[in-house]
């Protein structure tokens, strides 16, 4: 599975590589990056960019594990609504 994201944030990643992804581009890549590393996906081949999930997944395995959850933090965004939702808003 390939990603294609406007987010470059580690936050975002994480979940996508719990779910099976190889490869998450952003669509700021140029079209003949997003039509190489798809191919290759499809091929079985190793991703384009997989420094890029190799960072996150070593990130996912040194978190600290707290009751068999990974420590994930949260962007300002979901902390603001997390708050929001707190107070009953």
């Amino acid at each position: 599975m390939v990603v294609l994201s406007t987010y470059d944030n580690p936050t975002y990643r994480f979940p996508q590589l719990c779910m099976g992804a190889l490869d998450y581009l952003l669509k700021r890549f140029s079209r003949m990056e997003l039509i190489v590393a798809i191919t290759q996906v499809a091929e079985g081949q190793a991703p384009a960019k997989v420094d890029l999930m190799r960072k996150v997944a070593s990130t996912m395995c040194s978190t600290q594990i707290n009751g068999g959850r990974f420590d994930v933090p949260l962007t300002l965004r979901e902390t603001q609504v997390l708050r929001r939702l707190v107070y009953g808003l």
